[in-house]
């Protein structure tokens, strides 16, 4: 009786209770660094950080995050922005899931300063 009660239970052999757990979800990288360019028809962007330079490939549900909102573009991104990409390599390519610009200036900046820093922003890739 008790080796069929350890069959049944899958003692000594694997059972579908005792099989390995699934693996656990791939967690997004994180780098952070400065926008050196952006490719709005290959939608990449490519950052510096202190440890080397990267180029992302734009899922196409990337979010972008501007000034604490959801809503961003990639046209709302400028060489010379401070951002933290969230990605994903597991194919071998940094495929960029979100985009953070960090805030230029202070919150007291006004609107007419904010205007003028993006008119002096270098023209983007197209």
């Amino acid at each position: 009786m008790a080796v069929a009660l350890m069959a049944a239970l899958g003692v000594g052999r694997r059972g579908p209770f005792l099989a390995d757990p699934p693996p656990a979800p791939r967690r997004a990288k994180t780098f952070t660094g400065i926008v050196t360019d952006i490719n709005l028809s290959d939608k990449t962007v490519s950052a510096r950080s202190f440890f080397g330079a990267k180029t992302f490939n734009l899922e196409s549900d990337c979010e972008i995050v501007r000034d604490r909102r959801t809503d961003g573009k990639l046209s709302d991104l400028h060489p010379g922005d401070a951002v933290v990409l969230n990605y994903d390599d597991s194919s071998g390519v940094p495929a960029a899931k979100r985009i953070v610009r960090e805030s230029r200036g202070s919150a007291t900046e006004s609107p007419a300063a904010a205007n003028s820093q993006d008119e002096a922003r270098p023209a983007l890739n197209s």
